[in-house]
């Protein structure tokens, strides 16, 4: 919920924010996933 909110806060694109976390969630890359979620 906590995300939810602060991604619809926030000034990203969340349609290609949450795109590429899905990628790297369905590709198996957790690490990549996490580095998405921090923004590095």
């Amino acid at each position: 919920m906590e995300r939810s909110v602060y991604l619809f806060r926030a000034s990203v694109d969340k349609d290609k924010l949450l795109a590429l976390l899905k990628s790297q969630v369905m590709s198996g890359n957790v690490q990549g996933a996490i580095k998405v979620c921090s923004g590095n």
